[in-house]
């Protein structure tokens, strides 16, 4: 079992964290792995089964939800609609939390 399935699914109060569901979930990397996602906890979302068929069926309305990142992007700098904050946009760090407003980042080396 990977390393990160627990306290992401801790974090997110083992539901999917776009509509609410307790069952059939999954573990899943906002930047594909496939496009050099990593296992950080910012890149990582619990979703259902269902939610996570969506996010990749529907990738310009689950990238304007923030749960489908492009390659290249900082999914710490990317909110994301959460279930958990349903008023307001929230951003992951990678401490396994969230944050209610956008983090300053250092600017990318040229």
């Amino acid at each position: 079992m990977a390393a990160y399935l627990v306290p992401c699914r801790a974090r997110d109060q083992n539901r999917c964290s776009r509509c609410g569901s307790a069952g059939n979930l999954e573990v899943h990397h906002r930047v594909r792995r496939s496009q050099c996602g990593s296992n950080l906890p910012s890149n990582l979302i619990t979703l259902c089964h269902r939610c996570h068929r969506w996010a990749h069926d529907h990738p310009y309305a689950a990238n304007r939800e923030g749960l489908l990142l492009r390659h290249g992007d900082d999914a710490r700098a990317i909110s994301v609609r959460h279930v958990l904050w349903p008023a307001a946009q929230v951003w992951l760090d990678d401490a396994w939390g969230f944050m209610l407003t956008a983090p300053a980042l250092a600017p990318a080396a040229a």
